[in-house]
């Protein structure tokens, strides 16, 4: 939470920086693009909160359990508590 990722720091520590010479254009910027967003995913998992300049915010968020109706049936069913982002 306290570290600062920038993506420059992210295309310097993935594994594509080291297979630049191997692998084509295509194939680096799949796996550069795959390690971004695998980094996203691992921040928002520790609960971590994302913030990109011009963009948006993201962080994830506790929604309560609640009870919801089946607009087909109208039969009342449970939804448990779950996390969003």
């Amino acid at each position: 939470m306290g570290e600062q990722l920038t993506l420059g720091h992210g295309i310097r520590c993935s594994p594509a920086s080291h297979q630049r010479a191997a692998g084509s254009k295509h194939t680096l910027v799949k796996t550069v693009v795959q390690y971004f967003l695998d980094a996203i995913i691992a921040e928002l998992g520790k609960g971590g909160r994302l913030e990109f300049r011009d963009f948006g915010v993201f962080e994830t968020r506790v929604r309560a359990a609640r009870t919801a109706q089946n607009p087909k049936t109208l039969t009342k069913v449970q939804v448990p508590t779950k996390r969003m982002v």
